[in-house]
């Protein structure tokens, strides 16, 4: 569907008001009778609905910013190539000499106080929770927890005869006999049990 001048103009009104009949209005439709401005309004309004959502979405996505653009952002402010406005006070002291009561000269001192903005360099601990940001979002570290799994697999002539393996548990000395795929269960267990991070297996 190509819309009209009026027709688009009404979709950026509606968008900012919100007021089908204002929208109308400021779009440089004509009417008479406030009535037949509304009228006007609630028809564009449901004539252009599917228009004004495609408009809304449009604006949305250009408000947000995407991943690109807050890293780019936060690499900015990492390098401190962002300023922020501060105010500072400029102090300035004039001498001059005024006759006083005696009729001599008497040194005077004042002291003028002018307020200045300036431009600063983003802050070190602005630029180290920016950096800290974006070695997160890049996974440059990550936290692990080391896990000792004390459950070592005997395999003798017995066990490979009988089609099976013996584990001892370490902490409590317990020893049972399994077959491979319950040494296996046995091993997951007792990670997932201890496991608290990314688990790192000690060959």
């Amino acid at each position: 569907m190509r819309l009209t001048p009026k027709q688009e103009a009404f979709i950026d009104y509606y968008i900012q008001t919100g007021n089908a009949t204002e929208a109308a209005r400021l779009a440089g439709y004509r009417a008479k009778r406030e009535s037949t401005m509304r009228s006007i309004g609630a028809e564009n309004l449901t004539k252009l609905d599917a228009q004004i959502q495609a408009r809304q979405k449009e604006l949305a996505s250009t408000r947000i910013a995407d991943a690109t653009e807050v890293l780019e952002y936060l690499t900015s402010v990492m390098r401190r190539e962002k300023t922020e406005t501060v105010v500072v006070t400029l102090s300035e002291e004039q001498m001059d000499f005024v006759p006083g009561p005696d009729g001599k000269l008497h040194k005077r001192t004042v002291k003028r106080e002018t307020p200045k903005t300036v431009e600063i360099p983003a802050r070190l601990a602005d630029a180290n929770k920016a950096a800290e940001l974006i070695g997160k979002r890049l996974m440059l570290w990550t936290e692990r927890t080391q896990v000792g799994l004390e459950l070592p697999v005997f395999l003798g002539e017995d066990e490979i005869a009988q089609g099976t393996c013996s584990v001892k548990d370490l902490r409590t000395g317990q020893q049972v006999s399994l077959s491979p795929d319950e040494a296996v269960e046995l091993i997951r267990k007792g990670i997932s049990e201890l496991n608290k991070g990314s688990v790192i297996l000690e060959k």
